[in-house]
């Protein structure tokens, strides 16, 4: 048995919360112990309550500093396992503190949205460095993160929402909440990358082919009154009906000829798709996200552009005068559903994810200080240059300038001898110095060949006399930089903070700063 702890920084109801519950419910009913943390505002945490699941009441805001440390607490006292977090603040949040907690849960980062993750050092460290995996909801999500981002493909998973094919069976559920007619509906929280003004927009143009159509919308969210004033202005008030926010959607849908969904933006794959296509429901959507992936084109849906009134309306008035087309969506959708989207396999596939990770979960934390260092090295070292270090340009007939860096035991800086005597003979003329440490110096003292020595120490009350150093290595114009087996990791940004144009190491000998070499 495992304890997963879900977090959640989001107030509001909609898929992604509907995943986590779902999600949880499951996984308790297989014997794993499963607890969700969040707002005491939010509408999830009273659901996850009633239906049985262990809350953690808590603002999961950055923000308020003890709140970090109350999640160490949570995480070492409730002996967590598995910690999966779903937002922003929660995110970071929650896999800081496991960072430092005592128990030392399995991180998984949960990406709902297809929304364009920033390109800076927060986000990867939050979706790339200190997660043990990544499980986005759909496939197009993945690719983004790896394309667009380069994130790490090996720990990004594709585990989309499941449909619960027992909740959602047209066998069982029958027709019974609309009256006869044709009826056409939207299902989801009102938020403007939904396309609700779209869809609101297409219905005069979907009457004038069905005249007896009637449309409904179902859901809540901030955009109602925009979605009320527009019905008011499009005079549609007794042909849209909204229905506010409903915990009967199987009903609603099984009542439904057709089920729109015109979102811009963002998505996943959504919830409403996969269920109406369970319930056997044709349905008319935007090729946004990984909607495309769950609505095949022609065979469990029609696929048209984003912000397009004319397309809905096309696509539903097609699926209602060719009923060989409707059949064929019908029919197929729940087949797909079953073979791609069912809850079990969904469940499935996350505790082969859980165990898979779990099974080698030691060598990659051996592997997070270094990682975290790494990428913090790199990204001064990329900013460097803009504030006038980093690497020089020098004009081709210069006087040969070696810097040679051994700052390990004597056996490497013996090792570097008969280089220096190569250069030196190669290069008779030129200007040779060594970065060492104080031994070094005393091994190399009575070289003739070294011209000058640049001491460089590790212990803390050295550590003033970097810039120093830094400065001294500058205004000596090294061209070239040979590193010789020096796996400390401060050396190799010095090196490339010297302004050497060549950099020459041994490639893997200090993993992940390989970018700081020129010739390995």
């Amino acid at each position: 048995m495992l304890t997963i702890l879900h977090t959640e920084s989001s107030l509001g109801w909609g898929g992604q919360e509907i995943r986590i519950l779902q999600e949880s419910l499951g996984m308790k009913a297989r014997g794993h112990r499963v607890l969700i943390a969040a707002s005491p505002k939010s509408l999830l945490l009273p659901r996850a309550e009633k239906a049985g699941l262990e809350i953690i009441p808590i603002e999961l805001a950055p923000q308020y500093p003890w709140v970090f440390w109350q999640m160490v607490s949570i995480l070492n006292k409730k002996e967590i396992d598995i910690l999966n977090t779903h937002s922003s603040s929660d995110s970071w949040v929650s896999i800081l503190a496991a960072q430092i907690s005592a128990r030392k849960p399995l991180i998984m980062r949960t990406r709902h949205l297809s929304t364009p993750i920033s390109k800076n050092l927060w986000s990867r460290l939050i979706y790339d460095v200190l997660p043990d995996a990544v499980i986005t909801t759909g496939e197009e999500i993945r690719r983004q993160m790896i394309i667009e981002n380069n994130f790490d493909g090996d720990k990004i998973f594709s585990i989309p929402t499941g449909v619960d094919l027992a909740k959602f069976d047209p066998e069982k559920i029958k027709p019974s909440l609309f009256p006869k007619g044709w009826t056409v509906g939207m299902v989801g929280v009102l938020r403007s990358w939904k396309g609700h003004q779209y869809f609101l927009r297409a219905v005069p143009l979907i009457l004038e082919e069905i005249p007896e159509a009637q449309f409904y919308i179902v859901g809540d969210g901030p955009q109602l009154n925009n979605i009320k004033k527009t019905i008011e202005e499009l005079k549609l008030q007794d042909k849209v009906f909204l229905l506010g926010q409903r915990e009967d959607v199987p009903e609603i849908l099984a009542s439904l000829d057709i089920l729109v969904h015109p979102s811009y933006g963002h998505e996943g794959v959504p919830q409403t798709i996969l269920q109406a296509l369970a319930m056997r429901k044709p349905v008319v959507a935007t090729r946004v996200g990984s909607i495309p992936e769950v609505i095949i084109e022609r065979r469990t849906g029609i696929l048209i552009p984003p912000r397009d009134a004319e397309k809905i309306a096309e696509g539903v008035i097609e699926i209602y005068k060719n009923s060989e087309l409707r059949q064929t969506l019908m029919r197929n959708g729940r087949e797909y559903i079953k073979e791609r989207y069912s809850h079990k396999l969904m469940l499935d596939r996350l505790e082969d994810l859980y165990g898979y990770l779990l099974s080698g979960r030691l060598k990659k934390r051996e592997r997070l200080v270094p990682q975290l260092k790494n990428l913090l090295i790199k990204k001064c070292m990329l900013f460097a240059p803009k504030i006038g270090l980093g690497p020089k340009k020098y004009s081709a007939g210069r006087p040969n300038r070696f810097l040679i860096i051994t700052t390990t035991g004597i056996g490497d800086t013996l090792w570097a001898t008969p280089a220096i005597r190569a250069l030196k003979e190669a290069y008779p003329q030129s200007f040779i110095g060594v970065l060492t440490n104080r031994l070094g110096v005393e091994v190399l003292q009575g070289n003739p060949r070294v011209d000058k020595f640049f001491i460089f120490d590790k212990g803390l009350k050295s550590i003033i006399s970097w810039p120093w150093l830094l400065i001294s290595l500058r205004q000596s114009n090294f061209h070239t930089a040979f590193i010789f087996h020096s796996s400390d990791r401060l050396i190799w940004p010095m090196c490339y903070l010297a302004g050497p144009e060549e950099r020459i190491g041994i490639k893997g000998e200090n993993k992940g700063l390989d970018f700081l070499l020129t010739k390995a």
